[in-house]
């Protein structure tokens, strides 16, 4: 956990502060903070009035580049920070004026460990592109291999920790008010955290791209960047030279391109690469922004930035897909079931409601055709009822449908008649197909009988481990009980009142056998000891009859 740290943090917590006072929040900061200046601080009115979502939108972008990645980060985790809030943070935009060739060229030659002479044989001082983490430049390698050298921003990682210490500060005095009751933010600040830091390693990026390149390798269509080891490091990071067109370039209709382009192809392929990614292969990129993407002559396709990834096992990519089959056949019953089987939901979660919303669901899209079904509609309206209810939903499912909206955006705005669920169709099919073939069956069949046959050849042992241990030690069973000491006291009250009572009825029954004979001191014909025994138990029935009325247990 993240501390603040007085002298290193001060002036850029006093710049947060100041941010949170103009846009109206100086409440949240309440005295024990201890922040004197703030009394002296005005908000903007025009600011302030802004709804919720719009205002901590232009907050993140106010604050900087760690704050809008965090806001990046939150607008895909809707079942955390809500949906409205979720989609205002999807318009933020990583742009960071540019840093001087000189710091980039310091950069590269502290951590390769030469002049930048010896390294290149030519350096392009013009940055191809700059962004927060990183600047992009053309270079040629010394056998005159054409690459781009990725420079991270110098100091981008002690400002980033000084943010973290401040957001993790942040979130403990913003969550002690109603307004944060439905917000997550530890748990969002948590995932940033972890990813933030895979962001900033290079070394991290290059590795998920060999992956990337070995599972596309035999795939004429999509093209994946070598990653020039020589040349990486955490810091820095080369890779082969693209030259194409970016696909957002493609979204206008007013330039000339370099080379033919079929965007209905692009459209089909860019789905294409993603669906592989995910059923094939269960590695997927989760940020297929169209920054990320290039055409290349020929309507190829070339994969870009591997710093956000997400991965699948084969059961939980089983458990998706019959999630998916579900939705798109309708089976409510079916999706509630998948989601327990998935643990999303909860001993807590109110099933009955959340059932009945997805049917009202259901309705709404009960008369559109798949072919017309928009997938990121749909699913934004059902992550509104996973955070009403606040579903357990996994990371990696985030980053799947995050890059599903994406893939469907990139789709539609290159062609109209563009459809995500067509594309996903025969992958879908082809699990299902999977899913039931003689193989899958004798695979499954094959793995109970090898977990059968472990079972059976430690069944003995393990009897005979118990049986020893049985008879050496005995056996020791421990049990707790609670809230038990009332009903032991209700027992023990009934238990007295039922001997108290059998004693009455003894004194009775032995004074009726008495009072038949006619021995012993008599007193008006009958004997005494019998008249007393009778006086005795009347007064034991009436002593015992007031003790039930005072304790109120006779109606």
């Amino acid at each position: 956990m993240y501390t603040i740290k007085k002298i290193q943090d001060a002036k850029r917590f006093r710049q947060i502060i100041k941010i949170f006072v103009k846009y109206g929040y100086s409440y949240i900061l309440d005295k024990n903070q201890n922040v004197k200046f703030i009394s002296m601080l005005k908000k903007d009115e025009a600011l302030s009035a802004l709804s919720t979502p719009q205002k901590i939108r232009k907050m993140f972008e106010e604050m900087g580049v760690s704050f809008i990645k965090l806001g990046q980060m939150m607008s895909t985790r809707a079942d955390l920070v809500g949906v409205d809030i979720a989609e205002e943070l999807g318009k933020l935009q990583d742009s960071v004026p540019p840093f001087s060739y000189n710091l980039a060229e310091k950069q590269i030659e502290r951590e390769l460990k030469k002049p930048i002479s010896k390294l290149f044989l030519s350096f392009d001082k013009n940055p191809i592109a700059s962004a927060s983490i990183g600047q992009v430049y053309g270079a040629v390698l010394r056998n005159k291999k054409k690459v781009i050298v990725k420079v991270q921003r110098p100091g981008i990682k002690k400002e980033l920790e000084s943010d973290l210490r401040i957001m993790y500060y942040m979130s403990s005095v913003v969550e002690k008010h109603a307004f944060s009751r439905n917000l997550d933010l530890k748990t969002v600040i948590g995932q940033f955290d972890r990813y933030i830091h895979k962001e900033l390693d290079y070394i991290v990026e290059g590795k998920n791209a060999d992956i990337f390149r070995y599972n596309f390798l035999n795939d004429k269509d999509i093209f994946v960047p070598e990653i020039i080891w020589s040349h990486t490091t955490e810091h820095v990071l080369t890779m082969d030279f693209i030259e194409g067109e970016k696909l957002k370039d493609l979204f206008g209709d007013n330039r000339k391109y370099k080379f033919p382009v079929n965007k209905r192809r692009i459209a089909k392929l860019q789905a294409n690469a993603f669906f592989k990614q995910v059923y094939i292969h269960g590695f997927f990129n989760a940020d297929p922004h169209p920054s990320n993407l290039y055409i290349l002559p020929n309507n190829k396709l070339a994969l870009l930035d591997f710093g956000m990834t997400g991965r699948f096992s084969q059961p939980v990519l089983n458990d998706i897909s019959n999630l998916f089959i579900f939705m798109i056949s309708g089976d409510i019953e079916g999706m509630i079931k998948q989601f327990k089987n998935m643990r999303i939901i909860t001993i807590d979660t109110d099933v009955e409601g959340l059932k009945n919303d997805i049917y009202d669901l259901k309705d709404y899209y009960y008369n559109v055709a798949l072919k017309n079904l928009k997938m990121g509609k749909f699913i934004r309206d059902l992550f509104f009822l996973f955070f009403k209810y606040r579903l357990n939903i996994p990371r990696d499912l985030y980053f799947f449908v995050r890059a599903l909206v994406l893939v469907e955006s990139n789709g539609e705005r290159l062609d109209k008649e563009f459809n995500t669920v067509e594309e996903c169709k025969p992958f879908v099919k082809d699990i299902i197909r999977k899913k039931v073939s003689p193989k899958r069956m004798a695979d499954r069949l094959k793995n109970a009988l090898f977990d059968m046959e472990y079972m059976l050849d430690e069944f003995p042992e393990s009897l005979r481990n118990f049986v020893e241990n049985f008879g050496k030690k005995g056996m020791t069973v421990n049990l707790e009980h609670k809230n038990l000491e009332v009903i032991a006291r209700e027992m023990d009250r009934v238990t007295n009142r039922l001997s108290f009572a059998l004693i009455i009825s003894a004194i009775i029954v032995a004074s009726a056998l008495i009072m038949t004979s006619d021995k012993g001191v008599l007193l008006f014909g009958f004997p005494v000891v019998g008249i007393l025994g009778f006086m005795l138990a009347a007064l034991l029935g009436f002593i015992m009859l007031l003790s039930l009325i005072r304790k109120g247990d006779i109606y």
